[in-house]
């Protein structure tokens, strides 16, 4: 008696196990023009969305820069106001104390 072995590739019939429990044929998909091609512009739409969306973020990051700078503007010219608003006080009461300290000193 003579018994013939049949000898399988165990990945080829674990992709043809999982060909068989698919609920479609994956060659079918590969010959749908229509679905390649709505699949090829849905990903032009994302990749379009994505470089507008950097783009939005580029011009936010230039905005926020351009206010940064300003608000430090701003500061350093309050700063340097203050400072001159300091002296012209500081001057102004040193003035008006040496006034009154004449005023009330003994004339000779």
């Amino acid at each position: 008696m003579s018994e013939t072995t049949k000898h399988t590739n165990p990945a080829t019939t674990a992709a043809q196990a999982f060909k068989n429990a698919l609920p479609f044929n994956p060659e079918d998909f590969v010959q749908m023009d229509t679905w390649r091609k709505m699949a090829d512009e849905g990903l032009n739409r994302y990749v379009g969305w994505l470089d507008e969306m950097a783009k939005l973020q580029r011009n936010s990051y230039d905005q926020l820069t351009k206010a940064l700078e300003e608000r430090n503007r701003a500061m350093n010219e309050s700063i340097a106001y203050a400072q001159k608003l300091a002296t012209e006080w500081n001057k102004m009461a040193m003035d008006a104390t040496k006034r009154v300290a004449d005023m009330v000193k003994p004339q000779n």
